[in-house]
């Protein structure tokens, strides 16, 4: 399953119902009622529903909106649905490959969010985070992995 659905395969004028419409998306009935929660309009209130097929698409067609850039120091918090300033300004580094670290931290309401990001990239998407390498660990560059980072006590300079 995908979780972006081309608004192409809905006909504009044909109607589809829960199952009809779960059968052209390969997506559950039961993300097909979501789909009305979150605001697909029935042609109108009477069962079975039965949804327009340009009213399919054009909702489909918003669902679909392309993901907007982080910031410097942002974060992209599944729990909240938004890019967020890590709690305390703090992410935690784990090193994860010889080209890539992971960084880990939590959301203004304590989600945790992690994300992975190339060493060579990690001062611009960190912007003023201040970064402490996990357990207490070397910073990058002095067991191999990478540039060095300066830092002192862990944090970012």
């Amino acid at each position: 399953m995908s979780r972006r659905h081309d608004p192409r395969r809905a006909k504009a004028h044909r109607t589809y119902d829960f199952a009809e419409i779960a059968e052209l998306f390969d997506v559950t009935v039961a993300t097909a009622r979501k789909w009305r929660k979150e605001g697909l309009q029935p042609i109108d209130d009477r069962r079975p529903y039965l949804f327009s097929g340009c009213e399919l698409a054009e909702f489909l067609t918003s669902k679909n909106q392309p993901r907007q850039p982080l910031n410097p120091g942002e974060i992209y918090c599944v729990g909240c649905k938004c890019a967020v300033e890590p709690a305390g300004n703090e992410a935690f580094v784990r090193a994860m490959t010889p080209t890539s670290v992971q960084l880990i931290a939590r959301c203004p309401i304590g989600h945790e969010v992690q994300v992975r990001v190339r060493i060579e990239d990690l001062r611009e998407k960190a912007g003023t985070l201040n970064l402490r390498y996990e357990d207490g660990g070397a910073p990058l560059g002095e067991s191999g992995h990478g540039p060095r980072i300066d830092s002192s006590e862990g944090d970012e300079e």
